[in-house]
């Protein structure tokens, strides 16, 4: 589950609050190098394959499939190869197809500005192409959103929508999903659930198993909503609906159904924590752990942590950070340090609660440095994009334009 980045702008929210998060909320990281990894005679040999005709290229764009188990960086010389190819050629149709897989990739690799470039192109590229164009401002949108550019994500969410409500196959409930998950992050908890619930009839219409992938995202989504809301039974409800539709989806088609569920039973136990009904949160924790994989492991951890912290069992917290493996996730340190905070000021022991906030302000200080000259670039391109988009007035988005105006004020003083 897009990173996320938590940036509250609504009303009744601390103002100090806001200004922090927004300024912590991106992290500036510098282009992808690479070089050419070892690889097998079955894939390497596409770099030599010629590439000057329509033919060769569309005949080379349909073996792609063979370089998908490489990862992002070392999928970018096949790339680049379509793309040059298609460019010079004048074969716009595949050229699009190229400039969206390196825009896609060059955002798995965080490098966002090449994203940024490419994807834009193939929104030039695919003018006349809606399908295409529809999944790429949908890409554009979530950029924008590790951009932290909030604005321009629901411009190009907003367009993605229009664009796939168009081609009527049901794929609306992807965009509006996006929209809600922006709104979630603006603090618009009103537009939050009402795009999550709009995108829930397009969901039941999909094919399995995408239908129950995409319903037990949206339930265990608005679970989370109507919490922040201050409306636990409704939360319950939609989180027990998640886990039910989870549990319809057979393995053999869907081989990351593991993942699923962990997410699944996962919110479920965060909303059983933070609502104190510590029972249901012990069953749905333990669940959880049938469910964990490597790239879980640090969610698990913290949601045991907290778990424990706020049973009293201060003596498995303890036992739980003494065992904890060093990791170059920054965002996982942070939370970390987080819990850890709490812990020693529950024990009321200052010295200690004293060390961890100071490395946690050094943590948070050196992305604040990294990222307040794009910050303020950003925020000044939000609000003159705002300013200026006649979609504003098509779908009503005066609210947005306030917000940016208040947010403007408070970055420049």
């Amino acid at each position: 589950m897009l990173i996320v980045f938590f940036v509250d702008l609504h009303p009744n929210y601390p103002m100090y609050k806001i200004f922090t998060l927004l300024l912590l909320c991106c992290l500036s990281i510098p282009a992808a190098s690479y070089s050419q990894a070892e690889l097998p005679d079955s894939i390497s040999y596409l770099l030599d394959l010629p590439l000057q005709s329509k033919e060769q290229i569309k005949a080379y764009k349909a073996k792609l499939p063979l370089i998908k188990p490489l990862t992002p960086k070392e999928q970018l010389p096949f790339l680049h190869k379509g793309y040059k190819a298609s460019k010079k050629a004048d074969d716009l149709y595949h050229a699009s197809s190229f400039s969206y897989r390196l825009g896609r990739a060059y955002r798995q690799l965080d490098s966002l500005s090449l994203a940024v470039q490419y994807v834009r192109e193939t929104y030039k590229l695919a003018k006349d192409n809606p399908k295409r164009l529809a999944a790429t401002t949908n890409l554009l949108g979530n950029i924008y959103v590790n951009l932290c550019d909030y604005p321009n994500a629901l411009m190009y969410y907003f367009e993605s929508y229009k664009l796939r409500k168009q081609l009527g196959n049901n794929s609306e409930t992807y965009p509006l999903g996006n929209i809600s998950e922006v709104y979630n992050m603006m603090g618009d908890l009103d537009n939050a659930i009402k795009y999550n619930l709009e995108a829930i009839p397009y969901s039941k219409k999909l094919e399995p198993p995408k239908r129950s992938y995409n319903l037990t995202i949206d339930y265990y989504r608005l679970g989370d909503l109507y919490n922040q809301k201050g409306k636990p039974d409704i939360a319950e409800e939609y989180h027990l609906m998640s886990i039910n539709e989870v549990k319809t989806i057979k393995e053999e088609d869907y081989g990351d159904i593991k993942s699923l569920l962990f997410v699944a039973y996962a919110e479920a136990t965060k909303f059983y924590i933070l609502n104190k009904k510590m029972e249901k949160a012990r069953f749905f924790l333990d669940t959880t752990s049938h469910f964990v994989q490597a790239e879980m492991e640090n969610d698990f951890f913290l949601l045991k942590a907290k778990y424990n912290l706020e049973t009293k069992n201060y003596k498995e917290v303890e036992r739980l950070f003494s065992e904890v493996k060093t990791s170059e996730n920054k965002e996982f340190e942070s939370q970390m340090l987080k819990v850890q905070l709490q812990y020693y000021e529950r024990l009321g022991d200052n010295k200690n609660a004293l060390a961890v906030l100071k490395r946690l302000n050094i943590l948070e200080y050196d992305k604040l440095e990294k990222d307040k000259l794009r910050y303020y670039a950003f925020a000044n391109a939000r609000y003159e994009n705002l300013k200026n988009q006649e979609q504003i007035n098509e779908l009503n988005r005066q609210k947005e334009l306030d917000q940016i105006t208040i947010l403007k004020q408070q970055a420049y003083g």
